[in-house]
C-alpha cells in the first residue's frame, strides 16, 4: 500500500466547506500523464530516453522534444539525452505515472 500526501481542494459553502477534487501530490521526480498525447517538461537529472522511461515502458508509444534553437519537434531516439528543462512530447496508450 503506498503512502503519500493527498491534496484537497475546498471552498466555504452554505454549511461549511463543500470538496472540489482530491488528488496525490506526486514526488519531484513524477510525472501524472493521460492517455493520448502529453507536453510535459522534462526535471530529472540528464539521462538517456531509454533509462528515463523505465517505469512506462510499455505505454510509450512516441516521444519528441522540442528543439528551442529551431523551434520544432524533433522524434526521439532510445539514445536521445533528456536534460532538466526540455519540453518533451510524450504518447502513451493508458493513463500512468511517469517516475524518473
Amino acid at each position: 500500500m503506498k503512502l503519500g500526501v493527498m491534496l484537497i481542494t475546498a471552498v466555504a459553502g452554505v454549511g461549511g466547506l463543500l470538496y472540489l477534487a482530491t488528488r496525490p501530490v506526486l514526488a519531484a521526480n513524477e510525472i501524472s500523464l493521460e492517455a493520448g498525447w502529453n507536453e510535459v517538461t522534462y526535471t530529472g537529472r540528464t539521462q538517456t530516453v531509454a533509462n528515463a522511461l523505465q517505469s512506462i515502458i510499455s505505454q510509450v508509444v512516441a516521444i519528441s522534444y522540442l528543439d528551442p534553437i529551431e523551434g520544432i519537434w524533433v522524434l526521439a531516439t532510445y539514445d536521445t539525452l533528456l536534460k532538466d528543462g526540455m519540453v518533451i512530447g510524450l504518447e502513451v496508450t493508458e493513463a500512468c505515472i511517469w517516475k524518473f
